[in-house]
């Protein structure tokens, strides 16, 4: 048997013993090659090292020998790491026949998938926080309610304008002011000029302003009467709450009730206030909504809030109204020292002596007390509500009519009812 090992043509699959092929005369293999690849010495069909198929040697990967497929299996050789400064081939891309020649191949880096989808949640994500941010200063500034804490700037020059918010300390109090508060506590809360001069009414000063009206009397306020919606009690009641909101807010026990004989029902609730000052709260209710407030010293008696004392005969106090009818009877007929006899001493100083009070009355036509009701009475104090016609002579030959809600405080003295305290607020006003 020879010992020439036989060979496979690599080209026609003819096997030789010789050194050409005797099919195609293809000249037989060199035993040993080097793999192109990595170097490496071999004399099979596959680099060991690295794998590399034997190339023939016109430069063409040969065919796969079937027998080597056949032959056991063997260790996979090593992979081969690339260096990093190698690019990885990307597929080639299959571009439509009529857009050959016609697209431009990208300059530079193209960013991989990854890279430009991370870019873009990233800027999204900026561009919605940017829209938060200027959503919510845009809301602050237009569209922020009290519930929030925070008024828009326009909200907060319009505040910077109106009246300071003032603290009240007891239900005897209106638009931040406190029966008994000194009178120069009025500024805190009154920033605009009075709407008219004020008035002396005796030892009382009466000061009118947009909202209110305020009496003042020895240093100190002795009432309060509202003017517009835009000043409300400590309970938050103001002028156009309704009579449910201000039951709900005060109850339904009021100290009095009456009616003013202008459509008005009075509903008064009694409060002690500052340095034990007991005082009336009223609100008038018209067509079941609030038409005016008012707060004042009540002179009837000293007891506390909430208690009335009992009530005496009733020709007592039928006799106190006789007292205060007669008091503007006695004006109407121009009977002024009649009139002023029906007063305490201490009255008739408020009044600032009888010349003035002569004065006061010179354009009084007449003077009728209506509806006079009990608020409340003793043994020898009776405080009656009443609705008060005056009736003046005006320029141009006309009457000036009008009508007041007045409260009178009446004493025993001397035998006899006198008027030791009044006050009263306009309702009403009309030419004839």
């Amino acid at each position: 048997m020879s010992d020439v090992k036989s060979w496979t043509c690599p080209k026609c699959g003819q096997v030789n013993t010789s050194k050409f092929c005797t099919g195609c005369g293809t000249k037989r293999p060199s035993e040993t090659w080097t793999c192109p690849n990595c170097g490496a010495e071999n004399t099979g069909r596959f680099c060991t090292k690295c794998g590399q198929k034997r190339a023939d040697n016109l430069g063409q990967t040969q065919p796969l020998d079937m027998s080597a497929v056949r032959a056991p299996q063997r260790t996979m050789p090593e992979p081969v790491i690339k260096p990093s400064y190698e690019t990885p081939q990307q597929p080639a891309q299959q571009v439509p026949p009529a857009m050959q020649g016609r697209m431009v191949p990208p300059q530079g880096n193209v960013p991989q998938p990854d890279q430009s989808k991370g870019k873009q949640i990233a800027l999204i994500v900026v561009i919605i926080v940017l829209l938060g941010v200027l959503g919510f200063f845009g809301y602050r500034e237009f569209f922020a309610d009290e519930g929030t804490g925070y008024q828009p700037v326009a909200k907060q020059e319009t505040a910077a304008d109106s009246k300071p918010v003032r603290e009240m300390k007891t239900d005897l109090s209106l638009g931040g002011l406190d029966l008994g508060d000194p009178a120069g506590d009025i500024a805190e809360v009154e920033t605009d000029a009075e709407k008219k001069d004020p008035k002396q009414e005796g030892s009382m000063l009466r000061h009118y302003y947009a909202d209110m009206q305020i009496v003042e009397e020895n240093g100190k306020i002795t009432a309060l009467v509202s003017e517009t919606d835009k000043v409300s009690t400590k309970r938050g009641i103001h002028q156009g709450s309704t009579l449910d909101e201000v039951q709900k807010a005060y109850g339904t026990d009021t100290f009095s009730q009456s009616d003013d004989g202008d459509g008005r029902t009075l509903y008064e609730y009694k409060f002690t206030g500052q340095d034990d000052r007991v005082g009336l709260l009223r609100f008038a209710v018209k067509d079941g909504k609030v038409d005016y407030i008012s707060v004042r010293t009540y002179e009837g008696a000293a007891q506390p809030a909430g208690v009335q004392a009992a009530t005496p005969a009733v020709n007592d106090s039928e006799s106190a109204k006789g007292t205060l009818r007669n008091f503007y009877s006695a004006i109407s007929s121009k009977n002024l020292a009649a009139a002023w006899n029906l007063m305490t001493p201490e009255q008739q100083s408020r009044m600032g002596g009888y010349d003035s009070f002569r004065n006061g009355y010179s354009t009084t036509l007449s003077s009728a007390a209506t509806n006079i009701t009990v608020a409340s009475s003793s043994a020898d104090k009776v405080v009656l509500n009443y609705t008060l016609i005056a009736r003046d002579r005006a320029e141009g030959g006309h009457v000036k009519v009008q009508n007041f809600n007045g409260s009178a405080t009446l004493v025993k003295q001397d035998g006899g009812w006198k008027i030791s305290y009044t006050e009263s607020s306009k309702v009403g006003e009309h030419l004839q």
